[in-house]
């Protein structure tokens, strides 16, 4: 029964003009598209939502302190490089 209305409405698509059928199609992706974006946006959101972002506060200062430790040691290691190169291998 389902089968054979989809099948009807298909051969009454085929006898509409071009431009119907163009204007179907567009109808279609156009909700096809906004249905997956809102579901992406409500999934981002929501896993946004479980990490909220630390602005101010000990963890905030503590990632900065150890980023500012990271790049003084990255920059420690490019100034003694001879050749320019830093050597990511641990040191024994």
């Amino acid at each position: 029964m389902v089968i054979e209305r989809t099948l009807r409405r298909i051969e009454n698509l085929k006898e509409r003009p071009h431009h119907e059928r163009r204007a179907l199609a567009a109808s279609i992706a156009i909700g096809l598209v906004a249905t997956l974006f809102l579901g992406w946006s409500v999934l981002f959101f929501k896993r946004l939502a479980k990490y909220p972002a630390a602005t101010s506060g000990s963890a905030s200062q503590e990632a900065i302190a150890a980023t500012a430790s990271a790049r003084a040691a990255f920059e420690a290691s490019y100034a003694s490089s001879s050749d320019g190169y830093v050597d990511l291998a641990p040191r024994e």
